[in-house]
């Protein structure tokens, strides 16, 4: 796997949020359970700023206390506003582009060498 993983799985994410039918805490749980959730930091992001910053981002979905057979990111989305998940929507799009750009200088540096 690589950092092409990783903005594959972020892209998928960007798809779910922008065509699933659901509130936008369901369309943000779908994205990470079904793409983000298969990212491995340490090996698909190389940048270790960008590394850190998808762990705590990861951390924190994951630290809701499950009810009955939800999971962990379904808990905490479920006992935050709106507002909350609409800051982890703009985080994971501007995070893609990030991302995106990170790839594109990686690929200008191997066409150099």
């Amino acid at each position: 796997m690589s950092l092409t993983y990783a903005v594959e799985k972020f892209i998928a994410a960007r798809d779910t949020l922008a065509t699933g039918p659901d509130r936008i805490g369901e369309r943000l749980k779908d994205a990470w359970v079904y793409s983000l959730v298969n990212i491995a930091p340490e090996r698909d992001i190389p940048d270790p700023d960008l590394r850190t910053e998808f762990e705590e981002h990861r951390a924190r979905l994951n630290s809701g206390q499950p009810i009955s057979q939800e999971g962990t990111i379904a808990a905490y989305i479920n006992t935050q506003p709106e507002e909350i998940a609409s800051e982890e929507v703009r985080w994971l799009l501007t995070f893609l582009y990030r991302l995106e750009e990170l790839e594109e200088e990686m690929e200008q540096l191997r066409g150099k060498n």
